[in-house]
């Protein structure tokens, strides 16, 4: 056995705790540095990639989706976040594109660039179209405060704009209509556009059948005495629930309409008949009423013995001895005073001559709808039979010519709220005001008793609606 100094002893005591003390504080190290190493990493992960993409302007809407459904749905999917970057007004009018910011890791943030690219390449490639229109034909396309057009978009998911002009109300020429879309979407709007001019056309065909089939009508507006205006109906037939609900109202639009003046007391009180497919039921139901009526069933059985003010019946009217609907509105020993619903016209028929009216004739609404001339009044305290006749031949009265006629306000009388009206011919080469007609020929004067109140509610209610969709 090796004896081991006493100096080697005390050298061996030494080493061995320094050894140890040094392998110690090596393993120390190297636990610090693969701590240091793990969290480089985690710092490494947790940094966020941003990718910027381009999109163009008519893709943001699909890639958005309704209500941002559609990148929301994109984010749930890829992890990552998506936003549109905030443009200034000078690169919102100059750049064709819009800039999507995506952040994520670098997984989610590609997976995101990915699918966005995808839903580009996709996409097909957006067009505008120009075409031409009849002019004739806008109040069809566009519909009732735009719903038609509206429609016609939302069916072709294209959009839709149709040029508008300050004189709409002139059905000359042809009007420019702009469709945006995709080639499929352009070509079924366009498909959509021509059907309804189609049925314009057919429309303008039925009616000119209809103009020529109609026999004109003889005003008896001279004949009668103020007790019998019909613009002074009855208490009686004011309080009458059915009187309200079947009278005949102008429809609830802002648009230009084409008219027939159908009847007239004065410029202050005239009807009118609005041409459009019920005009045409009204001359179907018109012949079947003189059919029926002219049989001996209708002589036997539709006869009247009680009549009472108010009642709805069947009657010829003078001038061309045709049976119309009309209604009760006086009774003076032999004769009753009608009131003929569809025409706005009145007359005294014997009692014996008066029919039962067949139920199924009152399907259709009455079609005289009670109007004024807007913000004209008598020169005088009345109207003057001049401005009277003048009026009579300027709006055709009875005779079947198309008006066009703008609601510009109502106007609250004894028989209710009636349309105060803008008047157009456009039967000639050139347009006639008949509103300003009336005034420079001295058959009339401006009416400037509107207050500015009056002025500003009439402006809001009848502004020309937007046609775009």
């Amino acid at each position: 056995m090796i004896e081991i100094s006493i100096a080697g002893k005390v050298a061996l005591f030494i080493a061995v705790p320094s050894t140890l003390l040094l392998f110690y504080w090596l393993l120390g190290r190297n636990e610090e540095e693969d701590d240091e190493f793990s969290s480089n990493d985690e710092i490494a992960t947790s940094r966020q990639t941003v990718i910027e993409v381009k999109v163009p302007r008519s893709i943001v809407g699909p890639l958005i989706g309704r209500q941002g459904a559609n990148i929301k749905k994109l984010q749930e999917e890829s992890g990552a976040r998506v936003n549109f970057k905030d443009e200034s007004t000078l690169s919102r009018s100059s750049d064709d594109n819009r800039t999507v910011i995506i952040r994520g890791t670098s997984e989610s943030a590609q997976k995101a660039e990915l699918m966005i690219r995808k839903i580009i390449a996709d996409m097909p490639a957006i067009l505008t179209e120009e075409i031409q229109v009849p002019a004739v034909a806008l109040g069809r396309i566009i519909g009732r405060g735009g719903e038609n057009v509206r429609e016609l978009s939302r069916i072709s998911k294209a959009k839709i704009y149709i040029e508008r002009t300050t004189e709409d109300h002139n059905k000359v020429g042809n009007r420019k209509v702009t469709i945006t879309g995709s080639r499929e979407q352009i070509d079924l709007a366009k498909n959509l556009i021509d059907e309804k001019i189609h049925e314009e056309e057919a429309f303008r065909a039925k009616k000119s059948v209809m103009e020529a089939n109609r026999e004109q009508r003889t005003s008896h507006r001279k004949d009668r005495t103020p007790e019998h205006d019909t613009h002074h109906i009855s208490p009686a037939m004011l309080k009458d629930e059915s009187w309200e609900s079947t009278k005949a109202v102008m429809p609830e639009q802002k648009d230009y309409m084409e008219v027939y003046i159908s009847a007239i007391e004065h410029p202050g009180h005239f009807w009118v008949q609005i041409l459009s497919s019920e005009a045409m039921q009204l001359d179907r139901m018109t012949d079947e009423m003189n059919r029926f009526y002219s049989t001996d069933e209708a002589k036997l059985s539709y006869s009247i013995s009680d009549i009472s003010i108010g009642d709805m019946v069947a009657a010829p009217f003078e001038s061309d001895n045709a049976w119309y609907r009309a209604k009760v509105i006086g009774i003076h020993e032999d004769k009753v005073d009608l009131y003929f619903v569809d025409f706005g016209d009145s007359e005294f028929v014997w009692r014996n001559q008066i029919r039962q009216l067949r139920p199924d004739f009152l399907s259709l609404k009455f079609q005289a709808v009670e109007c004024k001339l807007a913000n004209i009044k008598p020169t005088g305290e009345n109207w003057s039979e001049a401005a009277i006749d003048f009026f009579e031949e300027i709006t055709y009265c009875a005779q079947w010519k198309v008006l066009i006629a703008k609601t510009v306000t109502y106007e609250s009388t004894a028989s209710g709220m009636i349309p105060c009206l803008q008047l157009y011919d456009t039967n000639g080469d050139e347009d006639i005001d008949i509103n300003e007609e009336m005034v420079s020929k001295k058959h009339g004067i401006l009416d400037d008793l509107m207050t500015a109140g009056e002025e500003a509610t009439a402006s809001s209610l009848f502004e020309v609606p937007q046609i775009e969709a």
